[in-house]
């Protein structure tokens, strides 16, 4: 079977790499006309905990996504030969009052979540603040992982081509799988999704931990440098160092004013659902094209666990398999 997948981000890759696990005569091409990772899954922040966004109930398949994830990761970093990944835990600080119950039920409930006082916050961080240290907690490098994760699929059969896909490579394949994110609403408009450009500066500081309030602070894989992020903005127009620094500092110097060498910044453009939902969007589009998108700033919690659903779900021909949650309305 040919199969053609549209996008080297996470939701590509983790494809190809489930794919061809569970048949590897497979006839795999991953079109990506820049590089690997080169839209929103370079941009990526890189935290990866199941205490994301609003925290009154627990997120969709948290648990499933974050084990798939956490192997991929294994996986990537044996393939590539560095880490991709350091699991120091992650401090989610309370930007409000009203969040503080919240928060100290997490702790009851999940003992890898612990609270810290102001003051133990303040020791640890420098952050006066309450918060939350989520223990399991890992800081991605992303761009390192998402190498790693092509040489798996590599290795596995697959083969990049360095060109968008286009009307002539159709007939081609008997199965095509849009993963790619940005360029998805243009092909498929009825699919009624939005985009929204963020960014993350890149500058010289040590953290022991990936930091989380209005904004965040995620390591590197060098020690002396981190990212800081990030943006989400419809206007989708790239803007100038200076425009990405004086945006992203307005946010976070509010609650960890911080002294620092700014050496550069990275940008990607996400995919939402229009609606507000939350869930990714998988389904099939017709006989042969499916799709695979709307993760939007989760793409790390649910690459991996979907990107298994969809090849199992593609394998079989079966989109009965993808949830109702996920599905294209």
């Amino acid at each position: 079977m040919r199969i053609a997948i549209v996008g080297g981000g996470f939701a590509g890759l983790a494809t190809s790499y489930h794919l061809l696990e569970k048949d590897r005569s497979l006839q795999i091409k991953l079109f990506e006309k820049n590089r690997i990772g080169a839209g929103a899954s370079g941009a990526a922040a890189g935290l990866l905990h199941g205490y994301v966004g609003n925290l009154e109930q627990p997120h969709w398949k948290e648990y499933e996504g974050i084990q798939f994830a956490k192997k991929l990761l294994k996986l990537a970093a044996q393939a590539i030969g560095k880490d991709t990944y350091i699991a120091n835990g992650v401090v989610r600080c309370i930007m409000h009052q009203k969040e503080i119950q919240t928060f100290k039920k997490i702790c009851q409930n999940d003992p890898s979540v612990f609270w810290w006082e102001e003051k133990y916050t303040a020791s640890r961080i420098g952050i006066a603040k309450p918060s939350i240290f989520i223990s399991e907690g890992f800081s991605v490098y992303s761009d390192i992982y998402l190498q790693g994760l092509w040489l798996l699929c590599q290795r596995n059969g697959a083969e990049l081509v360095s060109k968008d896909f286009g009307p002539e490579d159709y007939a081609y394949f008997d199965i095509v799988i849009f993963c790619c994110g940005a360029e998805l609403p243009k092909l498929y408009p009825n699919l009624k999704l939005v985009l929204k450009r963020g960014e993350v500066l890149l500058c010289e500081k040590q953290l022991k931990y990936g930091i989380i309030g209005n904004g965040y602070f995620s390591l590197s894989a060098d020690p002396n440098l981190c990212y800081i992020g990030s943006t989400s903005r419809e206007n989708l127009e790239e803007i100038s160092l200076e425009e990405a620094t004086n945006l992203i500092l307005s946010k976070t110097n509010v609650w960890f004013r911080t002294n620092t060498k700014i050496l550069g910044y990275k940008s990607g453009i996400r995919v939402h659902r229009s609606s507000g939902i939350l869930y990714p969007m998988i389904g099939q589009l017709d006989h042969k094209i499916w799709c695979f998108t709307a993760l939007g700033s989760r793409g790390l919690m649910y690459h991996g666990y979907l990107g298994a659903m969809l090849a199992r779900a593609v394998l079989h021909q079966k989109p009965e398999l993808i949830p109702n949650e996920l599905g294209i309305y």
